[in-house]
């Protein structure tokens, strides 16, 4: 048995790969750059078109204006679908990096006794990689960008730069009010589904005996109370979840109406030229982007983050009892 546990164990930890995520890491972020500041040339080009091409009335710079912005928006595009091919590369890197560990945390779980039945490390690896290809890491990069994006405006004029920060600040407590009213109906839900989960795998494990017992029709019974219990708490959750959600998405829309009404204003006070109560407007927007983004991609970060580290603490910790007894 010590043999046995002893081998498991040096098993458990075998070398890792050679592949780094720091050239990956640091390119991801340069594109990711280099994207986030091509975001600016939208506004750029209304800010020139109300300001020079209307006043002007110049056919030719309105198309070399064009043309510019169509070669520029080109350009974001290429830059944008390598950003996501980046990112399931690096995701590719990490599993490397991680998988055989997963893997002997899963062959060591069926050595630790009271191992979590449902546990597996090798599909936490799978939805972390999953996680990290997709677009919410990528939302997550984005969000530096919003001091940028407010410090334009603030260059427009401070009264639309607070405006925006406002904005900002109210549209960030609404989440953290929205995962702190959340979380409970969320957890829940999550108990809820993984003691039907468990009622369903033992009433298939034992199904011959079940038959044969004549207990099929009373476990059906306590499966639909399990499945009530949890549509509750889902039904909860995702109530509550949607109210703040339509409460964000309205107050959004209201602040960028409210951009442009004060950035109206000091149009008609001279303050500021039309372009850029426009260009204003834009740019508020992409600052509000990556906050509505950022919820989300968080909330999927620690959810995949906490079902990993959580089976691979319960493997190695247990295991190394395990392994001393």
């Amino acid at each position: 048995m010590d043999m046995t546990s002893s081998s498991v164990q040096r098993g458990s930890e075998p070398a890792a790969p050679n592949a780094s995520l720091t050239g990956p890491s640091v390119s991801l972020g340069a594109v990711s750059f280099v994207s986030n500041l091509l975001m600016l040339t939208g506004p750029l080009f209304m800010l020139q078109v109300y300001d020079r091409v209307l006043a002007s009335r110049s056919v030719p710079t309105l198309l070399v204006l064009t043309g510019l912005v169509l070669a520029v928006f080109a350009f974001y595009a290429f830059l944008d679908a390598l950003r996501s091919r980046m990112a399931a590369r690096f995701a590719n890197v990490l599993d490397a990096r991680i998988s055989g560990r997963l893997f002997a945390a899963a062959v060591h779980f069926k050595l630790v006794a009271n191992a979590p039945k449902t546990a597996d490390p090798l599909r936490d690896g799978d939805m972390l990689r999953q996680f990290l290809a997709g677009s919410a890491p990528l939302a997550l990069l984005d969000l530096p960008w919003v001091p940028v994006y407010l410090a334009v405006v603030f260059l427009f004029h401070y009264w639309l730069g607070w405006l925006a920060v406002a904005g900002c600040v109210i549209i960030t407590a609404l989440m953290i009010v929205n995962e702190a009213m959340s979380q409970k109906p969320a957890q829940q839900a999550n108990t809820e589904q993984a003691l039907r989960q468990k009622q369903t795998d033992d009433v298939r494990l034992n199904a011959e005996t079940v038959v044969a017992m004549g207990m099929l029709q009373d476990l059906q019974e306590r499966w639909v109370a399990q499945t009530d219990k949890m549509l509750l708490a889902q039904r909860t959750g995702g109530d509550r979840a949607t109210f703040f959600s339509a409460t964000t998405k309205g107050l959004r829309f209201f602040l960028q109406s409210a951009v442009l009404a004060l950035g109206a204003y000091l149009v008609i006070r001279g303050e500021m030229t039309g372009g850029l109560m426009i260009a204003a407007s834009v740019v508020t927007a992409h600052a509000l982007a990556p906050v509505r983004t950022a919820r989300w991609s968080m909330a999927q970060l620690c959810q995949r983050r906490a079902g990993l580290v959580t089976h691979q603490e319960g493997a190695f910790g247990q295991g190394s009892r395990c392994s001393s007894g």
